[in-house]
């Protein structure tokens, strides 16, 4: 997918920031009940291309409330909600490579 070239409509973009399922469960990927209790995931964060260089998304906690957080190098810059990071995806080209879920206890 090239963000940075003019053939990828803006509205599919947008449809594909927010096609990324924000929770996951394993049963629903492989089609089986697990005896596990517990088989489901949250997006913890998201590895990000821009030109040659990668930066990554991470969901923390700031001051009691979930904030997404971007890390580039030595800047570190609060994003906001998910929302915000599909606005940032959309305004700087930035295309999401990975995605990396952690388990709900």
């Amino acid at each position: 997918m090239n963000w940075w070239g003019n053939e990828i409509p803006y509205m599919e973009q947008l449809r594909f920031g927010l096609s990324i399922p924000k929770t996951v469960s394993i049963d629903d990927i492989y089609h089986q009940t697990y005896k596990q209790a517990n088989t489901d995931y949250i997006l913890k964060a998201i590895i990000v291309f821009l030109g040659a260089h990668y930066q990554v998304l991470i969901k923390t906690k700031i001051n009691y409330n979930h904030c997404w957080v971007l890390y580039d190098d030595q800047k570190i810059e609060p994003i906001g909600t998910f929302v915000d990071v599909i606005h940032l995806f959309l305004k700087s080209g930035i295309q999401p490579t990975n995605l990396i879920y952690e388990k709900i206890n």
